[in-house]
């Protein structure tokens, strides 16, 4: 069986930070509302780099495509072949880290 809230969690973050939600939090908390600080990020075309492609890393793959990021991933033990077959495209750690979006 899959996490199913370990992946829904990765994707929270992902969109938790385009939002600044804690922050936005924050203000709130604060007693202030300043709704035009805490604008957001189009995830539509960013690139998600997710570490190691194994049952929850291809769950959050599939998730992000379904949104329309551009996934990347670092993952020693997975073959080209298998990384194609879910269109994820595979990075050196170094590579994954300067070229995403997201990690």
């Amino acid at each position: 069986m899959i996490a199913l809230p370990r992946i829904a969690l990765a994707a929270a973050f992902a969109c938790a930070s385009t939002f600044a939600v804690a922050q936005a939090d924050a203000s709130i908390k604060a007693g202030k509302w300043e709704r035009k600080s805490f604008g957001g990020v189009e995830l539509k075309g960013k690139r998600i780099g997710i570490v190691g492609l194994g049952r929850i890393g291809r769950e959050v793959a599939a998730r992000c495509r379904a949104l329309g990021m551009d996934v990347a991933a670092f993952d020693p033990f997975v073959s080209a072949a298998a990384a194609d077959a879910l269109d994820v495209r595979l990075l050196q750690m170094d590579e994954l880290a300067q070229t995403c979006d997201f990690l």
